[in-house]
Parts: structure tokens; C-alpha cells; sequence
């Protein structure tokens, strides 16, 4: 299920956003590490939430490793 999103602009002008791939995986861990609440928090549970941990940029899961 994709979302819509919209930006006001100004008092009036609704401007409709693009869902589109990031230009580099950088960014992405760049943006979420300066901005956490970009991740979505409308489906979390208030009562027991997931806990985030930042591993860093570059950092291999358990079951991803880097090669």
C-alpha cells in the first residue's frame, strides 16, 4: 500500500510529492541519523514501542554481512 503526501505551499498551493529512490544510501543514513522522526511513527504501538538502535552508516547486520 503506498501513501499520498502533499506539501502546502504558501496559503494555497497544494503540491503533490513522488515517491522516489534515494540517490545514494549515504544520504538516506545521513538524513535518518540527523532527523529520527523521519521513520513512520503512525503504526507504533504507544503502549510498547519498537526500540530503535543506530548502528551507523555502513554497519552490517547479523544476518547482512558486509563484504
Amino acid at each position: 500500500m503506498q501513501g499520498e503526501i502533499f506539501l502546502l505551499q504558501g496559503d494555497e498551493e497544494l503540491v503533490e510529492m513522488k515517491e522516489k529512490a534515494y540517490d545514494s544510501e549515504d544520504l538516506l543514513q545521513k538524513l535518518l541519523a540527523d532527523y529520527p522522526k523521519l521513520l513512520a511513527g503512525n503504526q507504533i504501538d504507544p503502549v510498547n514501542p519498537r526500540r530503535w538502535r543506530w548502528w551507523g552508516s555502513g554497519t552490517a547486520g547479523a544476518d547482512h554481512p558486509k563484504n
